[in-house]
């Protein structure tokens, strides 16, 4: 009789084990097949970035863009499709993404965000339509979770005043756990930032508190999330936006002492401070130990930067040099070509630098028609302006040094020295 109830005991147990495994289960394919999903189907936003770590499996492409912390999937992609997201992150050569909206969520394992491709564009063809992701869900997804997903994607399509708003509406929901609480703020003082000193604005208290909202998001997604480097690292360029150069360098330091894997990042943007203040040789500097610690490097944010550096030192060979070796990764990259340009014309190479003005612009059109950013037009109109002036000077004076280019014309409190803000206050 004891030994019946014991093996009755025992099935119950064992059937209990399965149920909650069958649950677990059929909670993940619920998960994984229909929730959580933003119903959001008229909305089509874009992003653009260098795909990398590009992944096949069950008949998608997932990826991501550099600088991204998303997710991005196409379905049944052909092999067309898969061969240019490997181009992009072989070559550097960016891809321009239409996303959905709509079936947009977060990663099962992770608060990253995930978006379904529409369309791809590489090198000027486009490529799509693919499928959206199902909108239906056995549940809505609450206006934290879908602000914060459409502030996130809002963000990086440089729409920031609609970012700030989607994510105003997310933060004031009350419902975000630590995590994605952390990348609202991180992101809605990212679009903050953005909308401080549009090109050619004098310094101004408005904008300098749109600077100081920003430190404030940031400040929160630093104590909601304290392994995240990404808000010391914002907070540090925000600052330097202020003038407050000595908190934006102690700030790069803690990172780089913190999250020694960030070394790379410090060290470029240390050295972007001391050049934006004039200590020259400091910013040097920072890049040489750099190497010297870390062995060589490659990659445009490095040579792109020491060439900046050695431009400001009028060393205009040794900066087409590093642009050029930058160009080799990044060839798409707009601001490199107008850097270039500087340095050749300084040399009186008016030839090249005209060459490499009219690339800038296109990779600058490109990027304009893609994201259909208005502040871009007025930026367009400015490399129009310096080509004019290259084209006047190839037919006056093809080998006299010009600095047509060179002009500062997005010059802002970002990389030129200004008086401390008064409105800045340490944390």
């Amino acid at each position: 009789m004891l030994a019946a109830v014991s093996r009755k005991s025992h099935h119950i147990v064992e059937l209990w084990v399965a149920t909650l495994f069958i649950a677990a289960l059929v909670g993940f394919w619920v998960y994984a097949t229909s929730v959580p999903v933003l119903r959001d189907a008229t909305t089509i936003v874009t992003a653009i970035g260098i795909a990398n770590s590009v992944e096949e499996e069950d008949g998608e492409a997932g990826f991501e863009l550099n600088g991204r912390s998303a997710r991005y999937v196409i379905a049944r992609p052909d092999d067309e499709v898969l061969g240019i997201l490997r181009a992009s992150e072989e070559s550097g050569n960016a891809v321009s993404l239409h996303v959905h909206l709509d079936g947009a969520r977060f990663g099962y394992f992770s608060n990253d965000p995930e978006y379904w491709v529409q369309s791809v564009e590489y090198l000027g063809k486009s490529h799509g339509k693919f499928a959206a992701r199902s909108p239906w869900s056995w549940r809505d997804m609450g206006p934290g979770d879908a602000g914060l997903l459409r502030g996130f994607a809002l963000e990086g399509a440089w729409r920031y005043e609609d970012a700030v708003k989607a994510l105003d509406s997310s933060l004031a929901a009350g419902s975000l756990g630590g995590g994605r609480r952390a990348l609202a703020h991180l992101t809605r003082g990212s679009a903050q930032e953005s909308l401080a000193y549009p090109p050619g604005r004098a310094i101004n208290d408005r904008d300098d508190r749109l600077l100081m909202r920003a430190i404030g998001d940031y400040r929160q997604a630093a104590a909601l999330d304290n392994s995240d480097h990404r808000a010391l690292l914002r907070q540090g360029n925000a600052a330097r936006s202020l003038g407050a150069y000595d908190e934006a360098l102690a700030l790069y330091d803690e990172v780089r002492r913190r999250w020694p894997e960030q070394y790379f990042r410090a060290a470029i943007l240390r050295g972007a401070t001391y050049r934006q203040i004039g200590k020259l040789d400091a910013a040097l500097g920072e890049l040489d130990t750099l190497v010297k610690e870390h062995g060589s490097q490659d990659g445009m944010m490095y040579h792109y930067h020491r060439g900046w550096t050695l431009t400001e030192l009028r060393r205009y060979p040794e900066a087409v040099q590093e642009f050029t070796a930058g160009l080799q990764s990044q060839p798409d990259f707009a601001w490199a070509f107008v850097k270039r340009a500087c340095a050749y014309a300084q040399q009186g190479e008016i030839e090249l630098a005209l060459a490499d003005q009219k690339r800038a612009l296109e990779s600058w059109i490109a990027v304009e028609r893609a994201t259909r950013a208005g502040d871009m037009y007025r930026q367009r109109t400015v490399l129009e302006d310096m080509i004019r002036a290259l084209e006047l000077a190839l037919q006056s004076a093809p080998s006299r040094p010009n600095d047509a280019p060179c002009a500062n014309a997005f010059s802002g409190p970002a990389t030129e020295r200004r008086e401390r803000s008064e409105l800045f206050e340490p944390a």
